[in-house]
């Protein structure tokens, strides 16, 4: 799935996804079970960040000036 993302998307959310494919693929089994929920963290992380990039936060998350549509 990782893989399949990083060939579709082709921006700076790809290459840190392929760098911590390829940290994982290179280490250990015991370090890589070790590391792994770390690795799903930062993809979740990764995964809220490129929604809010892409849609907007929700209204209840924007403070200050408000927009009034009439």
């Amino acid at each position: 799935m990782t893989v399949i993302t990083m060939v579709i998307r082709s921006d700076v959310y790809s290459v840190i996804y392929g760098v911590f494919l390829g940290i994982l693929v290179l280490l250990s089994r015991r370090c890589c079970y070790r590391l792994w929920p770390g690795y799903v963290v930062i993809l979740i992380v990764l995964l809220i960040i490129q929604y809010l990039s892409c849609v907007g936060a929700p209204l209840a998350l924007c403070w200050g000036q408000s927009l009034h549509l009439s």
